[in-house]
């Protein structure tokens, strides 16, 4: 199951509006809730940052192609991949969309000649 998370201001604020709604003389226990929730330990989260692999052709100083030549990069940082797409960049931790998209994959008959 899939955590989610929320920020503690928001959750604060959201107690405090309906207890005090439901009935004014909970305002002891509103500012009790608002003290827990906020020394509650924060989970270690960032934020979700999608990128996509682009296929680019590098030369080298001498103009031309080498082992090196071919890359992919990631959108969201412009680092670069070596072993081809994966489902997130290593360098940024970028989940990429169109990681499966972008795999190599073989020809119908499996055998690459497409029969």
């Amino acid at each position: 199951m899939a955590k989610e998370y929320i920020e503690k201001d928001t959750a604060v604020g959201l107690i405090g509006n309906l207890l005090s709604n439901i009935e004014p003389s909970f305002d002891h226990g509103v500012a009790r809730s608002g003290e827990a929730i906020k020394s509650m330990k924060a989970a270690d989260v960032r934020e979700d940052t999608k990128g996509t692999w682009e296929y680019r052709v590098v030369l080298n100083e001498d103009g031309k192609m080498d082992l090196l030549s071919r890359r992919w990069f990631c959108s969201a940082c412009g680092e670069w991949e070596t072993y081809g797409p994966s489902d997130f960049c290593p360098n940024c931790g970028a989940r990429m969309t169109n990681c499966e998209e972008m795999r190599w994959k073989p020809q119908e008959g499996g055998n690459g000649d497409g029969k």
